[in-house]
């Protein structure tokens, strides 16, 4: 008979010294680390080997870690595949609370997480969930299916995720209650690295499925932000409404039904996504206003008031 592990240690765990390669019914409680306050993935000394490691039936909880991945750190050389974990209550005081995807090794990562659930966790800078990065240049896979977001925030972008690398699916998930305070992107903040289009059509590492939006907020982009001046991933949507979704435009985003699936997102620009930069365009009708146009996204007029110098 197999039995749940308890583990409360000063650090987090190095996987790079695990002999097994599945973790299963295992606990993170209350770690602390300085990167990676669970369990840190990196290479080590055996730098001509890619790892791939199950998680299955673990829970992540009330990790800390004093910079980024509270839950987990990866830096790069390995493949890993969750089913069934949960991250609940844990904190970073810099980046991605659950997962800290930092690729600073020369070796790609995959990640894998199927029916995973990551609420409750808050980041100091970016990403309350999920915070990616690729430094070496390599590339990053994140695969998500059936995966709940609840309740993540950060300070700064990407109450949910911060992504800036290259390869992202998500499908049939959930953002509910996701909030950036200070910045933009309540569920996702969409770096220029992911590139959705090219010359033959839309590239298949890339892909939005029946994802839920509930309730999330932010400064700009309340669903999404794409921080690009001509993002390829945006959301297509009906000229002159930008918040009603147009399925008939060739896309990576796809619902059955996207009324029910997007519902009660707010932010002061975009409730459901908005770019960077704003184009910033002079509106001459017989007033002087600055037109603000987010592209796509809302317009909004305000007007200009102009002091002449003493």
């Amino acid at each position: 008979m197999s039995h749940s592990a308890t583990l409360s240690m000063p650090r987090g765990t190095d996987a790079a010294t695990l002999e097994s390669s599945t973790l299963r019914r295992v606990r993170f409680l209350h770690n602390q680390a300085q990167y990676g306050g669970g369990l840190s993935f990196h290479r080590g000394t055996r730098d001509n080997l890619v790892h791939h490691i199950l998680l299955e039936d673990v829970l992540f909880q009330g990790n800390e870690a004093a910079e980024s991945g509270g839950g987990i750190q990866v830096r790069g050389g390995f493949r890993l595949s969750f089913s069934n974990v949960t991250f609940r209550d844990n904190r970073a005081m810099q980046n991605g609370v659950a997962i800290s995807i930092r690729l600073i090794e020369a070796s790609p990562a995959v990640i894998e997480m199927n029916d995973t659930i990551i609420e409750s966790s808050h980041a100091d800078s970016h990403g309350g969930a999920i915070h990616c990065s690729e430094v070496s240049g390599e590339s990053v896979s994140l695969d998500m299916k059936r995966v709940r977001f609840m309740r993540s925030s950060a300070y700064g972008n990407g109450g949910a995720i911060f992504y800036g690398c290259q390869s992202l699916k998500i499908t049939n998930s959930s953002f509910q209650s996701s909030s950036a305070f200070g910045g933009n992107g309540g569920a996702l903040h969409l770096g220029r690295e992911l590139e959705c289009r090219d010359e033959d059509g839309m590239k298949e590492v890339v892909s939005f499925r029946d994802v839920q939006f509930y309730d999330n907020t932010a400064k700009m982009g309340a669903v999404a932000f794409f921080d690009a001046e001509l993002p390829t991933c945006a959301i297509p949507y009906l000229e002159g409404s930008p918040n009603v979704f147009v399925a008939s435009k060739p896309s990576v985003w796809s619902w059955e039904d996207f009324n029910t699936s997007v519902s009660g997102n707010a932010a002061v620009l975009g409730n459901l996504q908005a770019t960077t930069p704003v184009n910033i365009k002079l509106f001459c009708a017989g007033t002087s206003a600055l037109l603000l146009e987010p592209s796509p996204g809302p317009i909004l007029c305000v007007k200009l008031v102009l002091q002449k110098q003493a």
